[in-house]
């Protein structure tokens, strides 16, 4: 038999629970932190404990979230869309229809 080409796949993310292995970090230490401060605070409904019921909502929540953001879209369309919304419309490089805008510049040298 002939050998096939095959392409190695370590270089794609991990995915656990349809979240990409770079967003854990995001997923787990707001997680821990409900905990954390639940617990420390010593929330409390009828002399029960809300620690592990905020930490597992918050991480439920999380996965969530990164799972709204990753179905149907690119790829680190939520970076792109947070630095777009905080950059300024004009922020790019000029293109071919923005006659006008430079007269200097757009002027013809024959």
């Amino acid at each position: 038999m002939r050998g096939r080409p095959f392409r190695s796949h370590i270089y794609l993310p991990v995915v656990r629970l349809g979240v990409n292995d770079t967003d854990w970090p995001w997923i787990l230490l707001p997680a821990i932190a409900a905990f954390a401060v639940t617990y420390l605070a010593g929330i409390e409904i009828r002399r029960v404990s809300l620690a592990i019921p905020a930490g597992v909502a918050v991480l439920a929540g999380g996965i969530a979230f990164f799972n709204w953001t990753r179905r149907g879209r690119r790829p680190e369309w939520l970076r792109h869309s947070v630095v777009a919304a905080f950059r300024p419309r004009l922020a790019r490089r000029r293109l071919p229809t923005d006659r006008g805008t430079r007269p200097w510049v757009d002027r013809q040298v024959t």
